[in-house]
C-alpha cells in the first residue's frame, strides 16, 4: 500500500512590505523559535489581513495579537509589532472577534505604523505556527517584497500519528507508592515535592508566580506587571 502524500499549508503575508526570515525578527523569543516556526514582515502600509483561513481563537485586549486555528489544526499567531502590548491598544483597530471565521486574505484590521514607530517600537508583523513542533515538518519562507495577501510561506505538515492500539485490560493497581501517571496535571503531580521548599499549599500558576516574585527580589521590587501571549514583563 502506497503512503498518502503529506499535506501542505500556505501562509499569506499579513501586511504589505518586506518578508524577512524568522532569524531576522527583532525579538529573541520569536527569532529563536520559542513560539513556533514562522516569519516576519517589515510593513509599509497599515492594512492587516488574515494569513490563513480558519476560526479566530483569540483577540488580545490590546489589539496587538490575533490567534487563528485552521481546518488542518494549525494554530497560528499574528503578532503586530514587538513589545506593542505596552501601547495598550492605541495603534490598533481590529475588525474581527473571537469565534469569527475568516478566509485567508480577509481584512483583520489596521496597525498605525507611525504611532508604533513614534513610541519607539518595532512594527514588524510576526506570523508563527505555535503548535509547529507537533504539526509541521518544515516551513519554506520566500523573503522579499510582498503585498498583503500574497502567499509567502509553505508548511509541510507532519503525517498524522497512527492510533494507539487498544489495551486488552487495565494494568493491575500497585500496592506501593508510584510516580504520577503520564499526563497528570502539574497542579497535582508536583504538589508533594513542593512541600519543603517554602511554597506550601501553592501549585500550578500560583507556584510559578511565587517563584518569579522571589527570583526578582520580592514583591517590593515590582513596580508594574504587563503580560502578553509570549512573556511576562
Amino acid at each position: 500500500m502506497s503512503e498518502s502524500p503529506q499535506q501542505r499549508a500556505s501562509l499569506l503575508a499579513p501586511m504589505p512590505g518586506d518578508v524577512i526570515a524568522q532569524a531576522d525578527i527583532p525579538d529573541p523569543a520569536f527569532a529563536g523559535g520559542a513560539m513556533g516556526v514562522g516569519f516576519g514582515v517589515v510593513p509599509e502600509e497599515n492594512t492587516v489581513v488574515a494569513p490563513v483561513s480558519g476560526r479566530i481563537t483569540m483577540v488580545a485586549d490590546t489589539g496587538h495579537a490575533v490567534g487563528f486555528e485552521t481546518a488542518d489544526g494549525l494554530q497560528v499567531l499574528l503578532h503586530l509589532g514587538v513589545d506593542t502590548v505596552e501601547l495598550k491598544g492605541a495603534p490598533f483597530r481590529l475588525v474581527v472577534a473571537k469565534g469569527d471565521t475568516v478566509q485567508a486574505g480577509d481584512p483583520v484590521g489596521t496597525m498605525d505604523l507611525a504611532a508604533v514607530e513614534a513610541a519607539g517600537k518595532s512594527t514588524v508583523a510576526i506570523t508563527v505556527i505555535t503548535n509547529s513542533k507537533k504539526r509541521v515538518e518544515s516551513l519554506d519562507v520566500r523573503t522579499g517584497r510582498a503585498q498583503a495577501g500574497d502567499p509567502v510561506a509553505d508548511a509541510l505538515l507532519k503525517a498524522a500519528a497512527p492510533a494507539a492500539p487498544a489495551q486488552a485490560e487495565a494494568a493491575p493497581a500497585s500496592s506501593g507508592t508510584s510516580a504520577a501517571p503520564s499526563g497528570t496535571a502539574p497542579e497535582t503531580a508536583g504538589a508533594a515535592v513542593e512541600a519543603d521548599d517554602g511554597y506550601e499549599g501553592l501549585t500550578g500558576f500560583a507556584l510559578q508566580a511565587a517563584r518569579i516574585i522571589d527570583g526578582i527580589g520580592g514583591a517590593d521590587n515590582v513596580a508594574s506587571v504587563i503580560h502578553c501571549i509570549t512573556r511576562v514583563r
